[in-house]
């Protein structure tokens, strides 16, 4: 299936963050599909299972891709935390819309 949808997401600075989610929209997909493109500074961006549990954080540098497909968007919530500094940093998300 080809992406049909984009969001962009602003983060300003370390204290624009995104709780733990799941993508609920594509819940109704057997194997869902969502890559996002990070532009600008670095930033923590972390991945655990569905309800909690270890914690897998890693850095996105600009022009770093990350696909969250098939089970990760069943079986696993993500966030950005918040953190004392942070450059901007834009999120271009592409998904099934």
């Amino acid at each position: 299936l080809a992406f049909n949808s984009g969001w962009l997401n602003l983060y300003r600075d370390g204290r624009d963050s995104v709780a733990w989610n799941a993508d609920q929209e594509d819940k109704r997909r057997r194997a869902p599909l969502v890559a996002i493109v990070s532009l600008g500074g670095p930033r923590r961006f972390a991945g655990r299972p569905s309800g909690g549990g270890v914690q897998r954080p890693f850095v996105m540098h600009s022009g770093d891709l990350l696909v969250m497909g098939g089970a990760m968007q069943h079986r696993w919530e993500h966030a950005v935390p918040k953190c004392s500094y942070a450059a901007p940093r834009l999120s271009v998300t592409f998904r099934h819309g």
